[in-house]
């Protein structure tokens, strides 16, 4: 790092199953970073299309991977889990990318404000076959911070391809292999209390929607598993009162980042959740 100390080590999940066509890319925009101490485990389910040819064709350069049948998405993030040893933890889902120097852009910020949770924001595509559909520059303009991660706040937005977490402090840690589609939701609703969270208008990862994808073909299960996790986590919702205090300081806050936005600064909201 600039200032001499080692950069954190970053450990990442790529759980993957039939994802061939998204795979490759995927892997290079995590091994493309450039990233000094960089620790990546892509974990497969018995692919039967051309990701293991995909994966092998990297192996090199992989610190470990495997393809075998698993119990879904949350099981296969598990099992990577269990072999990490980093300071800082995420999976990236074989679909989806990692934005270029954000792993530098992670680690600079851990080993400066020590945050147990970092929420970045993402870019993000419509896919349908043949056609390619952008964001555009107003859309992606109008919020410059996600809402904050309050757990009994339902408004807030995890974009989980620009997520990260302490790895030393949530080690043991694992995903509710229970759900499918809301894990991530759950994930950071559990992890929160306590948590010293760091929101930063930066878009670290680009999500992906294509037809194939879980967000287009199972949003009612999205719905189903919400209010799952709604009732299962009701017990560490916080009140009103204690969410007042965060939710002045991040409209303060945004305003500001909707100003710095056109200038290409980022905006930071660092708080500590009760």
């Amino acid at each position: 790092m600039p200032d001499g100390r080692s950069w954190p080590r970053i450990s990442i999940v790529t759980p993957s199953f039939n994802q061939g066509q998204y795979l490759e890319e995927t892997i290079r925009s995590v091994l493309l970073q450039g990233y000094s101490d960089l620790q990546y485990v892509v974990m497969d389910g018995c692919s039967t299309d051309n990701s293991v040819e995909i994966i092998r064709k990297y192996s090199h350069w992989l610190n470990h991977w495997e393809s075998k049948k698993d119990q879904g998405q949350a099981h296969a993030i598990n099992k990577g889990l269990a072999l990490l040893s980093g300071e800082i933890g995420t999976y990236l889902n074989s679909d989806d990318l990692l934005l270029r120097r954000s792993l530098g852009y992670v680690g600079n910020t851990f080993r400066r404000y020590e945050w147990d949770i970092l929420l970045g924001r993402n870019t993000s595509n419509v896919t349908f076959e043949s056609w390619l559909f952008k964001r555009s520059y107003w859309q992606a303009r109008l919020v410059a911070l996600n809402d904050p991660l309050l757990c009994g706040e339902h408004s807030y937005q995890v974009c989980q391809e620009s997520s990260y977490w302490n790895l030393g402090r949530f080690k043991d840690w694992r995903f509710d292999e229970s759900l499918i589609f809301c894990m991530d939701y759950d994930w950071f609703q559990r992890l929160a209390p306590g948590s010293r969270i760091l929101q930063t208008s930066r878009k670290l990862g680009h999500f992906r929607r294509h037809v194939d994808s879980k967000s287009q073909r199972l949003d009612h299960v999205k719905i189903a598993e919400n209010a799952i996790v709604q009732k299962k986590n009701y017990k560490i919702a916080i009140s009103r009162e204690q969410a007042e205090p965060i939710l002045s300081a991040h409209k303060k806050r945004h305003r500001f980042a909707m100003l710095s936005a056109p200038l290409g600064l980022d905006a930071l909201f660092l708080y500590k959740h009760p």
